[in-house]
């Protein structure tokens, strides 16, 4: 074997040990943010004694439990999305894997770490939740710009993180007019910017899983099997 294929395996080698490594340092930060938004959501029933306590409780407060519950669901609707789609942009990033790349992914990765782990902070609140969830999509859009910009993405991987991108643009603007557009009222008894928002957010995560399903399956040639509307594909 030639000194030449020898570099060029131990290179290929200690790229795929860079991105195995990047992807057990995803999901011990997913077990951590989970962990968090448990503790913040489920935290409170620690002070009563049974469910004659807690019942009375709840029925108080009908219309802001129903909603803490739909955000605690859609909160782990977007995990479902966000961390399954980190782990499939980083099995298909950068065959060569240097000090750029290095830097860019874990920027990525702590930036997604903290988005969701800000979010689950804030999950029994009814208006900071929305602020941290469009805060995080604008970090998650100027990061796909920022790594573009210094590593040059893949054309197929460009695709994917186009869509992304739009999804945070819609995202932030559906919740912005939500909030001060229309307005919609933010307080109870009826909460109807709060419901607003969140069916945005469900109606959002439905159309990024179809149209990327077939690359978070990770499906032989999924690049040719996305389902984008003709001007999204012809822009990406």
């Amino acid at each position: 074997m030639s000194n030449g294929q020898s570099q060029q395996d131990t290179a290929s080698a200690n790229n795929e040990k860079m991105t195995r490594l990047f992807l057990y340092v995803l999901a011990i930060l997913l077990a951590l943010t989970l962990n968090a938004a448990f503790d913040t959501f489920m935290g409170p029933i620690a002070k009563y004694n049974d469910f004659s306590q807690l019942w009375p409780s709840i029925g108080e407060t009908k219309a802001k439990s129903a909603i803490l519950l739909v955000q605690a669901a859609v909160f782990l609707l977007l995990v479902a999305r966000f961390y399954p789609g980190a782990y499939c942009y980083y099995a298909v990033g950068p065959k060569k894997i240097g000090a750029k790349e290095i830097f860019v992914n874990m920027l990525g990765t702590v930036l997604l770490f903290g988005g969701f782990y800000a979010s689950a902070l804030t999950l029994r609140s009814t208006k900071l939740f929305y602020y941290v969830i469009m805060a995080f999509h604008a970090l998650d859009f100027f990061w796909f710009w920022f790594a573009n910009f210094l590593l040059g993405m893949e054309q197929r991987v460009r695709r994917v993180t186009n869509v992304w991108q739009f999804i945070d643009l819609v995202t932030i603007a559906s919740i912005l007019i939500c909030r001060f557009v229309l307005p919609l009222p933010t307080e109870g008894p009826y909460y109807w910017f709060q419901w607003a928002s969140l069916v945005v957010l469900i109606l959002i995560s439905l159309a990024d899983f179809y149209m990327l399903w077939p690359f978070y399956k990770s499906e032989p040639e999924w690049e040719t099997k996305l389902h984008l509307p003709r001007w999204m594909a012809a822009a990406a």
